[in-house]
């Protein structure tokens, strides 16, 4: 029977899902399968484990333990460029990741994140609080035909460079007329735009990944592999699908819906478990609708924050109280994708991190709400939830409803 874990944000991102990956990747105990199920490297997954400390982007959060391999599947659009850069900090920290790819990945080109930052920059205030990774516009691009699957990396440089072009001075010349943008040579942006450099450093990038990573067939890895935790990226109030949060969304599928397209291809019986993650408050990195925002010094307790900070692209960084409603009504919307799902009886579990910041209370509006007491009366029964009560997969305590 294959063991599988799935790590969901269950808020605006930045919940812990780098810690709870982490985690489960050495629960399990085995070599690991860490496959990233959605989005590209937008991802700010924090781990640290025997001393080091890495924030995750391209990578497997669970890469700091051993035996663990990281799968970027089929709805995961890779980046050569950023894939470098962090396998560079990696190698510094002494970890050499295995990796595999998906045939039906989608590549993240250097003028899709070009445009992404010129567009974010011509919105001014309106901005849509974009992370600058390019996500937007490569989904748009791939949707008007313009493909670059991960099978380009076997081409020659020369039709790789040929597609590029078509790309930059065919395809994306109509995306600036159509948002209204003029973009000419006034713009800080375009001697890197036409930059032969940038283009032949991500040629040389794109094809130096044909030898670092293995491409593989989805059914096959997921069907070889026993033991497997699943990392989603953002959060579930940043999901496509949670229209009401428009224009403020990203351009994935942060919850289960990846998620069961993936476990409907394993053949074998499967122990599932779906944890979603949340903090014991609510924050947001970037613009859009927040309902319980509120100055950090409201929030009744000494809060910390390491990783995000403010930054060009998602400004600075929010904080709310916890919204019990929005929580219990977001967890039942995700779950309704598992009644697709072959696996059958799906276990499923709430992590609750910066718990030990808390005491292990969630901090709502007016009062504060003691965590067991909150999994109590949820309308779904869960046979167990976790209080993070540090920084590492060791401060997990695993709690019984």
């Amino acid at each position: 029977m294959k063991k599988i874990r799935v790590v969901i944000g269950a808020n605006f991102g930045d919940e812990g899902k780098g810690l709870m990956t982490d985690y489960f990747c050495e629960a399990l105990g085995e070599k690991v399968l860490n496959v990233r199920f959605n989005a590209t490297s937008q991802a700010g997954h924090t781990v640290e484990r025997d001393g080091k400390r890495h924030v995750f982007a391209h990578f497997g959060a669970g890469s700091l333990y051993p035996s663990v391999a990281t799968y970027l599947s089929s709805f995961f659009w890779f980046n050569p460029v950023k894939f470098y850069e962090e396998l560079e900090e990696l190698n510094n920290l002494g970890v050499h990741p295995e990796v595999y790819l998906s045939n039906m990945s989608e590549a993240i080109t250097i003028y899709d994140i070009f445009f992404n930052c010129i567009i974010e920059e011509a919105r001014g205030s309106e901005r849509h609080g974009s992370c600058g990774a390019g996500l937007w516009e490569a989904v748009n691009r791939v949707n008007a035909g313009y493909n670059m699957p991960a099978n380009y990396m076997a081409m020659d440089e020369e039709d790789i460079l040929k597609m590029l072009l078509i790309i930059r001075d065919e395809y994306y010349p109509k995306r600036f007329a159509d948002m209204g943008v003029t973009f000419d040579g006034r713009s800080e942006w375009y001697d890197i735009w036409y930059s032969d450099i940038a283009l032949d450093n991500y040629i040389d990038l794109l094809k130096r990944m044909q030898e670092d990573v293995v491409i593989t067939d989805e059914s096959r890895i997921l069907n070889e592999w026993d033991y497997q935790v699943y990392e989603g990226a953002q959060g579930l109030l940043l999901d496509y699908n949670n229209r009401e949060y428009m224009p403020n969304l990203t351009a994935s599928y942060t919850g289960s819906k990846n998620v069961v397209s993936l476990l409907n291809k394993i053949e074998d019986e499967s122990d599932v478990e779906i944890c979603y993650v949340t903090r014991t408050y609510f924050t947001r990195h970037g613009a859009g609708r927040f309902e319980t925002e509120t100055a950090k010094e409201n929030l009744r307790y000494e809060l910390f924050e390491q990783t995000n900070v403010t930054n060009r692209w998602q400004g600075g960084f929010r904080w709310g109280f916890f919204d019990e409603s929005l929580f219990i009504k977001t967890i039942k919307k995700d779950e309704a994708w598992l009644e697709n799902c072959k696996c059958g009886n799906i276990k499923k579990s709430i992590a609750f991190t910066h718990a030990n910041c808390t005491d292990e209370r969630l901090i709502l509006k007016d009062r504060d709400l003691e965590i067991r007491e909150f999994v109590k009366k949820l309308p779904v029964t869960y046979e167990k939830y976790y209080c993070v009560m540090g920084k590492t997969a060791k401060d997990v305590v695993e709690r019984v409803s």
